[in-house]
């Protein structure tokens, strides 16, 4: 009885590290995954801006 209560107390603590482990992972993933969005979404943003200035400079020039 002791040997079960010691062995089931071990391989929840195994279990919650390991969960923790995948909630550190996908914490981080999903972090990146903002980041990169983030980043792709300012690079359209600075590309339809300078489309845009561009657009007005061609017609002042016009």
């Amino acid at each position: 009885m002791h040997r079960e209560i010691k062995f089931s107390f071990h391989f929840s603590l195994v279990l919650s590290s390991n969960l923790l482990a995948i909630n550190r992972v996908s914490t981080l993933y999903l972090r990146t995954v903002f980041l990169i969005d983030a980043i792709l979404e300012n690079i359209m943003k600075s590309v339809t801006y300078t489309k845009d200035i561009d657009k007005t400079i061609n017609q002042k020039v016009e």
